[in-house]
């Protein structure tokens, strides 16, 4: 995947998580250097994974998604999510990565426009096909 860098990797995971109000799980300061998973997050993913999380079945598996983007550490699997999100959330999974794989000489251009599209959308928002229609 073509990321431009970590922050901006961070920053793509945060967008996500954002859909179901977990924001607060991902660090993505565009000025200073805090960025990634927090302590939280990695316990959550832990506690997902055993089955112990007081995390619903989608906002568990969103996480999960994120770490899959992050490092891979995620093991989410296109059935689950298939099966247990919202098709806005999915369409905006598909969408970024088609954006971190589409031009590796874009230097992470296309994940920019992902972000910038999707950072206002939240699950509460209906769109029929995602916000652009």
């Amino acid at each position: 995947m073509t990321f431009r860098n970590d922050r901006q990797r961070a920053k793509a995971c945060r967008v996500l998580l954002q859909f179901q109000g977990l924001e607060r799980l991902w660090a993505s300061d565009d000025i200073g250097t805090a960025f990634g998973p927090t302590v939280e997050a990695t316990i959550e993913l832990a506690k997902v994974r055993s089955m112990g999380s007081l995390l619903s079945t989608s906002e568990g598996l969103l996480l999960r998604v994120a770490f899959d983007f992050w490092n891979g550490a995620g093991f989410a699997t296109l059935w689950d999510v298939q099966s247990h999100l919202n098709v806005n959330i999915i369409h905006a999974i598909g969408e970024l990565l088609i954006a971190a794989n589409e031009d590796p000489d874009a230097q992470g251009a296309p994940v920019e426009k992902w972000v910038e599209t999707w950072r206002r959308f939240r699950l509460s928002t209906v769109y029929p096909a995602g916000p652009l229609g």
